[in-house]
């Protein structure tokens, strides 16, 4: 059942993640209003069966996809993209925002931020590190790895691409409204001594342990 989900989101992922644009809204469209319409595990009296579809078990193969194609960019850019859909319209929140924990031992975000983490590292592939700023974005929502995201988004704010510093400013000022983000072109000075300078202001002032 796993290979199934995994063909079935690889195969959303170039439609749905970065496919034309008329393709690609009404993909998201669809794909919003079944994944939507699933339990997040299937009920207790279907516990068993590995064929009923449940959101927990396409986050599983999401994760799956993200982990087997840390190398393969020509997938990997489309599952960020999809994935940074998913969170953005608040498909993951049942799991993300569990505020029982029942499933903190299938699920962990954690385990989430960590392949995104992975999937950009020493990347040159600008529309795969924007797509992982919006990630991160989304992801600081999560209590459990609040500090970790917005340390990340902070240390982005000192990366080599102008774009990238300019979409990790934007990202931190929506989850902090943090006023040391204004009045800054991170277009020319993040890379210099004083940019670097205010990224340390900011990280010290945002990034609560």
């Amino acid at each position: 059942m796993e290979a199934q989900y995994n063909t079935f989101l690889s195969g959303l992922a170039s439609s749905a993640g970065s496919g034309a644009e008329s393709l690609q809204q009404p993909a998201r469209s669809a794909l919003h209003d079944v994944l939507t319409a699933l339990p997040v595990y299937p009920p207790a009296s279907h516990s068993g069966s590995p064929s009923t579809p449940t959101l927990l078990a396409v986050a599983s193969s999401l994760l799956s996809l993200l982990s087997d194609n840390l190398t393969n960019d020509r997938l990997l850019h489309p599952v960020l993209e999809l994935t940074s859909f998913l969170l953005d319209s608040n498909v993951m929140n049942a799991m993300l925002h569990d505020p029982s924990q029942s499933l903190v031992t299938t699920f962990k975000p954690l385990t989430l931020l960590s392949l995104i983490q992975k999937s950009h590292f020493k990347s040159t592939s600008l529309p795969k590190l924007i797509a992982c700023v919006s990630i991160y974005r989304a992801l600081a929502d999560i209590p459990a790895i609040k500090t970790q995201v917005l340390s990340k988004l902070a240390s982005m704010l000192s990366h080599p691409f102008p774009r990238v510093r300019i979409a990790s400013a934007e990202a931190l000022w929506v989850v902090t409204e943090d006023e040391g983000l204004k009045g800054w072109d991170w277009s020319g000075k993040g890379a210099s001594k004083k940019g670097k300078e205010r990224v340390d202001e900011i990280k010290a002032r945002v990034v609560v342990a």
